[in-house]
């Protein structure tokens, strides 16, 4: 099932980016356990997270997006971050599996 997620009152432009970057992850297998759906909602909170920071005599809103957008996903694929996420998208099973002593 393919998610089809609106954003009202962002700039189409930047949804673009968005979902091009997204896309462009999920396709790398940089974030395990990470889809492309769950790529473009990470990117779009932190996009939202930080728009209180906006400053528009400093550049247009679609500079500033693209700018938090290209940092948050330095940030994903960081060494760090991959490892980190590696570690949590461990299997169930192995550890059903390690608990028993068959």
């Amino acid at each position: 099932m393919e998610l089809n997620n609106r954003y009202g009152g962002i700039s189409p432009r930047v949804i673009r980016n968005i979902r091009y970057q997204a896309a462009r992850l999920a396709r790398s297998g940089a974030l395990p356990g990470m889809g492309k759906d769950d790529i473009e909602q990470e990117l779009m909170l932190d996009l939202l997270r930080r728009k209180d920071r906006f400053d528009p005599a400093r550049a247009s809103f679609d500079t500033f997006a693209d700018r938090v957008i290209q940092h948050r996903v330095a940030s994903l694929t960081a060494p760090t971050t991959r490892l980190r996420a590696e570690r949590i998208t461990v299997s169930i099973d192995v550890h059903l599996s390690a608990g028993t002593n068959d």
